[in-house]
């Protein structure tokens, strides 16, 4: 999956929030994404991705784990995105496997 650009000026967290409930899995998937750069609203952000890391469609879990992955605090990683490294699909295993390494690297 090609990864998007931070989103364009004006493009608002609550906009992007709603978008996670869209229809298109598509949709839901670039809302996760797009939120993973808002790094000053990242309580609130990941309070609201975290159930798409248990979408059915595995493009949306993937962008939620980008998404976790990029605005959980160092160190403990959450434990669903431990979870979403065992996920059958392989895109997302690899993105969780990656998004636990950057987590808990040593700085």
């Amino acid at each position: 999956m090609g990864h998007l650009d931070p989103p364009e000026p004006g493009v608002s967290v609550p906009l992007l929030l709603a978008l996670l409930e869209d229809s298109d899995p598509l949709v839901r998937g670039r809302a996760a994404e797009g939120l993973s750069h808002f790094d000053e609203d990242a309580d609130l952000i990941l309070t609201r991705v975290r159930p798409a890391l248990r979408d059915p469609d595995p493009l949306v879990r993937e962008c939620a784990v980008m998404a976790v992955g990029r605005l959980a605090p160092h160190g403990t990683p959450p434990p669903d995105l431990r979870l979403a490294a065992r996920d059958p699909d392989p895109h997302v295993r690899r993105e969780a496997e990656s998004a636990l390494r950057r987590l808990t690297a040593i700085r």
